[in-house]
């Protein structure tokens, strides 16, 4: 179960391991790849979580963020996202903050002396950057309305707009390998703890947040993207179907065959285990609720 419409990096990663994960489950079973998309990925996790065979013959890719929708108020999530059983992620996000190669803007200070204005298709591309203005400081200025990120980074060229925050590496790399290539855009900051492997030297938030209290609130924030194409399991599944998920998985994700097709279909690969998924679920589960009503707030006000 996919749980979003087709197209797009959950789609891709999801038809990607329907078609390779049945050589690595016992009896070489068929995988049955459907989409279920609504309510941001919420219809999909009701259905996992409430009406799914919990036999190990259903799992589910869901968005990111999915898992904390109820520890953030959202009132349609019917689940609780630390009782999924956690199979395995294909991806690690780190989303960006990149301008247009033609701006002046050019390098990570700019973001606190200048206003960059930014397009936005809704969700991080919104979120994001409202939430570094609040903690940070920075000046960007959000102009709503894009339909996609792809209508954005289209509004980059046209000069309507100076850039995007919110877009993860791995997609832009995929979907706008031409402006790597040519240096058609310069990436300013990554959005992340952690930094990607090919942005050395570009800074990220570990280095611009100051106070302890604003690192904490940003590490709730930003954990749904740290595991970022997750697959789930429903809730029950005995301990031996989904040790032979996990494995199954584990497999998978070294595979000559399935890193080619990867490659080919230009999916980044950084494999995550079920383990280290629900250890994170469990940890921001378990955050003091005056941290998880701040991060309530700062999400509402960035308009997520």
């Amino acid at each position: 179960m996919i749980a979003t419409g087709p197209g797009g990096g959950y789609d891709l990663y999801g038809r990607l391991a329907a078609q390779h994960l049945g050589r690595f489950l016992s009896g070489q079973p068929s995988v049955v790849a459907r989409n279920m998309p609504g309510g941001g990925s919420i219809v999909a996790a009701n259905w996992l979580y409430n009406s799914a065979p919990r036999d190990g013959s259903a799992i589910g890719i869901l968005q990111n963020g999915t898992a904390f929708a109820p520890l953030f108020g959202v009132t349609q999530a019917q689940f609780q996202g630390d009782k999924f059983t956690w199979i395995a992620s294909l991806n690690r996000l780190v989303n960006i903050g990149l301008v247009w190669h033609e701006t002046p803007f050019r390098d990570v200070k700019d973001i606190f002396e200048k206003e960059i204005v930014l397009g936005s298709s809704g969700g991080n591309t919104s979120a994001l950057p409202n939430i570094l203005n609040s903690l940070l400081g920075a000046k960007f200025k959000v102009v709503a309305g894009y339909k996609s990120t792809n209508d954005v980074t289209l509004a980059m060229e046209r000069k309507e707009v100076d850039g995007l925050l919110g877009t993860s590496w791995d997609s832009f790399k995929a979907t706008k390998s031409d402006w790597v290539r040519d240096n058609k855009a310069r990436v300013l900051l990554q959005v992340s703890f952690d930094s990607h492997a090919e942005l050395a030297g570009v800074p990220n938030l570990s280095g611009l947040v100051k106070r302890p209290e604003d690192r904490e609130l940003l590490e709730v924030v930003l954990a749904r993207q740290i595991y970022g194409r997750p697959f789930a399991a429903p809730p029950g599944v005995s301990p031996g179907a989904t040790k032979t998920l996990q494995d199954a998985f584990a497999r998978m994700a070294v595979d000559t065959a399935f890193l080619a097709d990867a490659d080919k279909r230009k999916a980044e690969i950084t494999f995550n285990t079920g383990d280290e998924i629900r250890t994170l679920v469990e940890r921001i589960y378990a955050s003091p609720r005056p941290l998880i009503e701040r991060a309530i707030v700062e999400l509402n006000k960035a308009g997520e």
